[in-house]
C-alpha cells in the first residue's frame, strides 16, 4: 500500500510505528515523565560525538502493571496486532456444531424479491456424528499448531525490552542513589489511570 506521497507502507513500518508510539505514550505517563523519542534522539547525538550515554532509562522510570497492560492492549487493538485466528477457529467450530443461518431471497405474490434467512443444520446432520467429530478435531489441531500471533508476540517482546519498569521500589532506589528523592503515586486502577491519562497535565520533557 502507498500513501498520497508515494511512500510504501508495509507490515514492518506499521509495527515500528506502533512500537514507538506506544513507548512514547508509556514514558509520557511514567514517573518521572519523559519523552522516549527525545531521549533516543539525545542518545544518538551523544553516540555521534563519542560521548557516554544513559543506557538505564528503562529502570529510571516507573509505570504500574495496570497502566502497562492497558496501554499495550490499546495499541494491539488500534493497530490490529492482536491475533484473531483462535477466535475465528472457535467461531467456525461453533457455527458447524450448532448450525447457523444463510441468506436467501424469496419472491412475494407480486414477483418482488425480498431478503430472508434460513436456518442451516448442524454439520453432524449432514455428514454424520463420527465425521463431524473428525472435522472438530481437525479444527482444534489447526488452532493449536499454526502460529498466527507473530505480530502480537513481536510487539509485546519489544515492550518487555524497552518499556518503563513496573518495579516501583527499584526505580525509587535508583534515584535515591543519585541523591534525588522522587514521589511515586500508585495508579493501579481504572480511576487513577483515567485521571493521569485524560485529565492530568503531563509536562513536556525538556
Amino acid at each position: 500500500m502507498k500513501t498520497d506521497q508515494g511512500k510504501i507502507i508495509d507490515r514492518d513500518s506499521i509495527m515500528t510505528e506502533a512500537i514507538w508510539r506506544c513507548l512514547e505514550e508509556m514514558y509520557r505517563i511514567s514517573q518521572p515523565s519523559c519523552s522516549f523519542i527525545e531521549e533516543d534522539k539525545k542518545a544518538k547525538e551523544k553516540i555521534a560525538k563519542g560521548e557516554e550515554i544513559n543506557d538505564n532509562i528503562i529502570n529510571e522510570h516507573y509505570i504500574s502493571s495496570y497502566e502497562y497492560e492497558t496501554i499495550i492492549n490499546k495499541y494491539l487493538d488500534s493497530y490490529r496486532l492482536e491475533a484473531q485466528f483462535k477466535d475465528d477457529c472457535d467461531l467456525i467450530k461453533n457455527y458447524l456444531e450448532k448450525g447457523g443461518m444463510k441468506r436467501i431471497y424469496k419472491s412475494d405474490e407480486f414477483g418482488h424479491s425480498h431478503k430472508d434467512y434460513e436456518k442451516l443444520d448442524p454439520i453432524a446432520n449432514i455428514i454424520g456424528e463420527d465425521n463431524a467429530k473428525k472435522v472438530f478435531k481437525y479444527i482444534e489441531e489447526a488452532k493449536d499448531f499454526y502460529r498466527f500471533d507473530v505480530d502480537e508476540s513481536q510487539f509485546k517482546f519489544a515492550m518487555m525490552q524497552y518499556a518503563p519498569s513496573c518495579n516501583k521500589e527499584a526505580v525509587k532506589k535508583i534515584w535515591e542513589d543519585k541523591g534525588i528523592s522522587i514521589d511515586i503515586r500508585d495508579r493501579d486502577d481504572e480511576e487513577s489511570f483515567d485521571l493521569i491519562y485524560y485529565g492530568e497535565y503531563i509536562p513536556e520533557s525538556e
